[in-house]
């Protein structure tokens, strides 16, 4: 018997202008009405996942963000954090530092970058080699747009900050860059460092946080604290952050849009989300509607 739906923000939740469509937005709030439990378990930080939430008048639901390094209560508060050490962040940034990608690391309500005009080269160079059309010029400023809109701070030397910047507690780390499969390619490099776990959002990323911040140990951790059996989650995804809540739940529901690995894992496939396959996965396996 369901009691809880978890369901993932980009790609799952969110459709194709990456806001939460109506009908999924109107299928959690029928969910609710029957009282069910609703939380997001998302890669995005509180901030961002928040106002996507507020656009629709969304309330009373529990947030699992960074891939599970923090975990929300209704209100916003926080119940959990698991920090990403600099000890670790500084093996990755050295395992990788060569190669072409952007480098970003998270705190709770930040984004640090390293130096800004590379990571606006790199930005241009992927806009032109995915748009045979695109000039040179619009890729500079679409790449320039992008990355002041998404790093808002960044610094010259990644070793130099993470020895000394000490306000903030950083999450997570996102590597962006040209390979169509960049877990593939980066995770071998990465296999010597302890104690983090390794996932994407997307194809030309990889996501890493703490071994212990993942969505399905924080995802299980809520269930615990509300009194609910794992075995009556509802859990949407499409990705490979995804996954690690999808294995464990008693109701696994990979979006039809996911990545191959999440529909092996799945129990079930729902439509794609530009189609609010969330809203049809709650309207047939929780509210049992046809």
């Amino acid at each position: 018997m369901i009691q809880l739906i978890a369901t993932d923000m980009d790609g799952t939740l969110l459709g194709s202008e990456a806001k939460i469509t109506d009908d999924n937005a109107r299928a959690i709030r029928d969910a609710q009405a029957e009282g069910f439990k609703v939380v997001v378990a998302t890669g995005r930080e509180y901030a961002s996942a928040s106002e996507l939430l507020a656009e629709k008048k969304l309330e009373n639901i529990q947030m699992i963000c960074l891939n599970g390094a923090q975990t929300r209560s209704e209100k916003g508060e926080l119940i959990e954090e698991i920090v990403l050490p600099s000890k670790e962040i500084l093996a990755v940034y050295n395992a990788i530092k060569n190669e072409k990608v952007i480098f970003q690391v998270y705190t709770s309500d930040d984004v640090f970058g390293e130096k800004r005009e590379e990571t606006i080269s790199l930005l241009t160079e992927y806009f032109l080699s995915i748009n045979e059309e695109m000039t040179k010029d619009g890729a500079e400023k679409l790449s320039t747009k992008f990355t002041d809109a998404h790093i808002p701070h960044f610094v010259d030397d990644f070793q130099e900050f993470l020895n000394t910047y000490t306000e903030n507690s950083f999450l997570k780390i996102i590597v962006s860059g040209y390979h169509a499969d960049m877990i593939g390619y980066l995770s071998p490099k990465l296999a010597h460092i302890e104690n983090i776990a390794i996932s994407a959002s997307g194809g030309n990323n990889i996501e890493i946080t703490h071994i212990n911040a993942q969505k399905g140990i924080a995802l299980t951790n809520l269930a615990d604290n509300l009194g609910i059996d794992i075995a009556n989650v509802m859990a949407l995804g499409d990705n490979l952050n995804d996954i690690s809540m999808l294995s464990i739940v008693g109701h696994s529901v990979a979006m039809g849009n996911g990545v191959q690995e999440v529909k092996n894992t799945a129990l079930y496939t729902t439509k794609p989300n530009y189609e609010s396959g969330v809203a049809h996965a709650i309207d047939k396996y929780v509210l049992n509607k046809k």
